[in-house]
């Protein structure tokens, strides 16, 4: 699957502060991303509820500091079909290659 994100997602990537992002990828291929907290976007669920996404198809975390991904979560509940609930690993490479990553960068629960 050909993974796509769009200029404000990549927007956000680079002007969040220090953060957990959740990310869902849709059907189609496209990634979005959306800040979690407590209060407006807690967890993948919730987002999917909120903004009546009917297309996902894996969803992700990812910690981001100064601008640049430090760590991707492979794990998420809106992934049950997946072994233990993990995105694929040809899915995490293709994220790889289109986000920024740290240097210090590492895949969990890999």
């Amino acid at each position: 699957m050909k993974l796509t994100i769009s200029a404000g997602d990549l927007e956000l990537l680079r002007t969040a502060d220090d953060a957990v992002l959740l990310g869902i990828i849709l059907r189609s291929g496209r990634v979005l991303l959306a800040v979690s907290d407590r209060v407006h976007v807690p967890g993948h669920a919730d987002w999917i509820r909120q903004q009546r996404l009917t297309t996902c198809f894996r969803g992700f975390s990812v910690v981001l500091k100064t601008g640049r991904i430090t760590a991707l979560i492979r794990q998420s509940g809106v992934n049950p079909e997946a072994i233990e609930y993990r995105l694929e690993l040809d899915l995490v490479r293709s994220l790889e290659r289109l986000l920024p990553l740290a240097e210090e960068y590492e895949c969990l629960a890999e």
